[in-house]
């Protein structure tokens, strides 16, 4: 009997770090779609794989005030209640505000505000699906994925201070 390895299959991403005015973002391409931004403190550099290319792009053109939404094939493997929570988030306008209660009415559900939280935390595409957008209805900006300086940011941004 043949002594063989296994191959174990691993998903193959490529990824670009790039600099903005609110830190390094990371994109990783699995295939033919962007499978995630996120915040990261790796070195600049990395793939040129064109999709990744073109997230940079349209995400420096944000940062300019040059873009207000995104045209990019998003991987999105998650529950029906969050993909439900990220497609309410995508209809927020740029530059305006809603709430966790907001969302939860949008996707029928509305006494599930902790659970529209729960999606925001698990979001995987930072700034694309804008869940900075998002705030208590008590005050205040509330929590971010990239931090609570990037979420200001993003909204000032947005509202052009």
């Amino acid at each position: 009997m043949e002594n063989r390895k296994r191959r174990i299959q691993t998903d193959k991403r490529d990824a670009r770090v790039f600099s903005t005015p609110v830190g390094r973002l990371k994109i990783e391409v699995e295939g033919d779609a962007i499978a995630a931004i996120a915040r990261t403190e790796d070195v600049p550099g990395g793939t040129e794989h064109p999709l990744a290319r073109e997230a940079e792009a349209q995400l420096l053109e944000y940062f300019k005030g040059e873009r207000t939404s995104f045209d990019l094939p998003l991987a999105i493997q998650t529950t029906p209640f969050y993909r439900e929570v990220y497609e309410a988030l995508l209809r927020v306008p740029y530059g305006e505000v809603t709430t966790y209660g907001d969302i939860a009415r949008a996707v029928g559900r509305p006494k599930a505000y902790r659970a529209v939280g729960g999606a925001m935390r698990s979001n995987k595409h930072i700034i694309v699906i804008p869940c900075h957008r998002v705030v208590p209805a008590s005050g205040g900006i509330g929590n971010y994925g990239g931090g609570v300086a990037m979420k200001a940011a993003l909204l000032r941004l947005e509202r052009g201070q």
